[in-house]
Formats: structure tokens, C-alpha cells, sequence
């Protein structure tokens, strides 16, 4: 069994290599191979001629594009096929799953925060998805490409069809969120739900569809809906570094809680090879890579300083009321004594801190720290009693009611939906 094991996390390990190649090794460095290669002497005479007669535009559509499709498509089936093989079926109950109540609360939140267009840099990822290997330039430098890459193999291509794939998926996330508490065996109520929905992990991917954050999200919380062994740990991990640089911040969180089912230094060597394409990218350019990111010119240090108001409301609206059942929770089991739960918690916050003073965009990132949140919701609905439980039942709706503001890069800004409407009407 280990030595199978062995053989499954080393073929994992290829597979990544390739995944990240194809996201990192730019146009040129394949022309660069090709003008190599066709120097041996052993390379056949008609596979010369092949690219001796045709253009780079040609080779780029007849030949570079179908290879980097065809090994994005067998990484992708190979690690589903493995994923599949390596997960435990029989303790698998979504038969028993409410669909009725995910569709019902999937609606609901689509009235409160209506998702009238894509969002943001979402334009740029709908474009990518109907080029996606012929661009010449890789989308923000290579480093979010799962989310445009699936559209693409699933002929959800172009702006309106990018939208539709987005709302299937935040459709995804809603049911993960539900699954999430059938796993626990937690019964939670439509407006809990709901209420729950309004935060940002959740709530943004309604405010601005589109963007990779959805399958981030739904790659954690099926980490936690499944009984899944390392070998799917590592390949969740392989897909989450695909699908957006900054999931290595909650990943910090997740090594953490899941240390007893996967070894770090696994997780260490797929990191190793991530950084090794995308320095590979840039050309071996530390600066590149490394260089300081910029708010409307400005350095973030420098955002940060005059700002730092607009950072402490977006980590505010990032839970909106649930820091209020966080520090309950954190209370409680200082009470206790619950070092473990309160040792989780904590670096799950300090993991959205930190890639909030990386990136800015602070409700939206500052949601990634969401496990901290569904940690807290469950245990203070087991150790709540008598006034404690009214209190939290009391913060809980409080919350459904307080509207959901997205604070970031881009101001401050209340979504289209209900919420909007009810708050335009009261004069807010």
C-alpha cells in the first residue's frame, strides 16, 4: 500500500509539473524548442518540413495550442480519476441531502444580492476563456487559470456564457455549504443559511460573478464533505495553487488542521514546484515575481498608511456580525480550555490578515479565512445554552438583516438585490 502510494504521489507530482507548465512556460519558450528540435539529425524529414512550411501563427493554432489543451485536459481527467478512486463512497450521504432547501437558498440570495453582470477582472477572465491557449500573453501572469480553463473545455465561452458557467458554480458553492453542515450532522434552518450566505465568502461570488474565489471556496469545503485520504489532499492542493496564487495563504490554515492526513513536505515539494514554473515565467526575473504590488499607483505600504480605516471596515464586512459569534466562540474555549479549536481559529485569521495586507482587496480575501467562521457556527451551536443560545440566535438574524458591503480595491460598494433596494428606499 505505501509503495502504491508512493507511486500515486510521484505521478501527482508529474502531473503538476505539466498543469503548471502549461499555466507558466510562455509562447516563445515553446517556438525556442521547436527551432531546437528540428536541428537533430534523427528528427524525421516530413516533421522538418512540417514546421519549416508553415508560419508561427500556424504553428501556434495547428500544433503549441492542441498540445498544451491535450495535456491540460489528461492532468485534469488523471487527477479526477484519482480523486475519485481515493475517495470513500460509503461514507459519502449526499443521497440524503435536502436539494429542495439548496435550491431554495441559492434563489433567495440571488433576490437579496442579484448578480446582474460580471464583476471586476471578470471581463478579462470571460475573454481568456475563448482563447485560452492561444493568448500570448498568460492571464495575470499565469496565475489564475482553472476557473477559465474549465469554462473553455466546457464550451462556456465568451462574456455571456462565462456568466451563466458562474452562477452554475456559485449554485456549487451554495450546495457545498449545505453539504458542509448535513456532514456535521448540524441542523440549520433556511434563514440560517441565508444569513450565513451574506458573508463574504459566499456573498461576493453573487456580488461580482466570475471570479476564481468561487472554486477556491468550494475546493475547501469539499475537503471537509468528503472523506478524502492525502493523495486527494495533495491533488486539491495541485488545483487550488491552479486556480489562484493567493490560496497558498489559506492552505497555511488547512496544513494546520489536516496534519494528520497529509504530510507537509508533500505539500512542500508540489509548492517547490509551482514556484519553480512561475519563476520559469518570468524568465528566472525575481522582480517580475516579487516586485511590489500597486493600488492606483500607489505601494501598498503607502495604501495601507492613508487608508487603514477603509481596511478595518472591510475586515469588518468580510463577517459581518459572525466576529461577534467568532469571539464568542474563541471565549468559550478559553473557558474550556479548547487550545485546539482556538489555535485553528486563530491561524485561519491570521492566514486572511496576512493575504489582505498582500492584496487589499480586504472583504473579498479576508472571506478565504471563512473555515475560522463555519468552525465557530458549529461549536457555539453545541455549547450555546439558556441566554447564551438567545444571544447567538439574536447576532445571527442581526446579521441576515446587516446588508453585505464589498470594501476593497474598488471603494466601497453595496451589490444590486433586495438588500440594495431596501436601503435606497429607507434613504441610506
Amino acid at each position: 500500500m505505501t509503495a502504491l502510494n508512493n507511486k500515486t504521489t510521484l505521478l501527482i507530482l508529474i502531473l503538476a509539473a505539466a498543469l503548471f507548465g502549461v499555466i507558466y512556460i510562455e509562447l516563445r519558450w515553446y517556438f525556442v524548442l521547436i527551432d531546437n528540435l528540428v536541428k537533430f539529425n534523427w528528427l524525421p524529414f516530413q516533421v522538418k518540413q512540417y514546421f519549416f512550411d508553415r508560419t508561427q501563427q500556424e504553428i501556434l493554432i495547428d500544433f503549441i495550442s492542441p498540445v498544451r489543451g491535450i495535456i491540460t485536459v489528461v492532468s485534469l481527467m488523471t487527477f479526477l480519476i484519482i480523486f475519485l478512486k481515493n475517495v470513500d463512497w460509503k461514507d459519502v450521504h449526499f443521497k440524503n441531502a435536502n436539494w429542495k432547501k439548496i435550491i431554495f437558498v441559492y434563489f433567495i440570495l440571488f433576490i437579496l444580492i442579484t448578480p446582474v453582470k460580471l464583476g471586476g477582472i471578470s471581463f478579462e477572465y470571460a475573454n481568456t476563456s475563448v482563447v485560452l491557449f492561444t493568448k500570448l500573453t498568460p492571464i495575470n501572469n499565469g496565475e489564475r487559470f482553472l476557473l477559465p480553463a474549465l469554462a473553455h473545455l466546457f464550451f462556456f465561452r465568451g462574456e455571456v456564457f462565462y456568466y451563466l458557467f458562474s452562477l452554475i458554480c456559485n449554485f456549487f458553492l451554495v450546495a457545498a455549504l449545505v453539504f458542509w453542515f448535513h456532514r456535521n450532522n448540524f441542523p440549520i434552518n433556511v434563514w440560517e443559511l441565508v444569513s450565513i450566505g451574506t458573508i463574504s465568502f459566499i456573498s461576493f461570488q453573487f456580488m461580482a460573478p466570475g471570479y476564481p474565489d468561487v472554486l477556491i471556496t468550494i475546493f475547501v469545503l469539499l475537503i471537509f464533505i468528503i472523506p478524502i485520504t492525502e493523495v486527494g489532499l495533495l491533488i486539491i492542493f495541485v488545483l487550488s495553487l491552479a486556480t489562484h496564487e493567493g490560496s497558498v495563504f489559506i492552505w497555511v490554515g488547512l496544513a494546520y488542521l489536516l496534519r494528520e492526513k497529509v504530510s507537509w513536505y508533500k505539500l512542500l515539494l508540489i509548492l517547490l514546484i509551482y514556484i519553480f514554473f512561475r519563476f520559469l515565467g518570468s524568465s528566472f526575473d525575481l522582480s517580475v515575481v516579487a516586485s511590489p504590488k500597486t493600488v492606483a499607483g500607489w505601494k501598498v505600504s503607502e495604501w495601507l498608511f492613508y487608508n487603514f480605516d477603509r481596511q478595518l471596515i472591510g475586515w469588518f464586512f468580510a463577517f459581518k456580525l459572525g466576529w461577534v459569534l467568532i469571539f464568542s466562540a474563541l471565549f468559550f474555549w478559553l473557558k474550556l480550555r479548547s487550545w485546539e479549536n482556538i489555535r485553528a481559529v486563530v491561524l485561519f485569521l491570521l492566514c486572511g490578515f496576512a493575504i489582505t495586507l498582500f492584496a487589499i482587496d480586504t472583504s473579498r480575501l479576508m472571506g478565504w479565512a471563512f473555515p475560522a467562521l463555519l468552525i465557530s457556527w458549529k461549536e457555539l451551536h453545541l455549547l450555546s445554552v439558556g441566554w447564551h443560545r438567545r444571544f447567538v440566535f439574536l447576532i445571527k438574524v442581526v446579521n441576515l438583516i446587516f446588508p453585505p458591503l464589498y470594501v476593497g480595491l474598488n471603494g466601497v460598494d453595496l451589490p444590486p438585490g433586495l438588500y440594495k433596494s431596501l436601503f435606497n428606499a429607507l434613504g441610506f
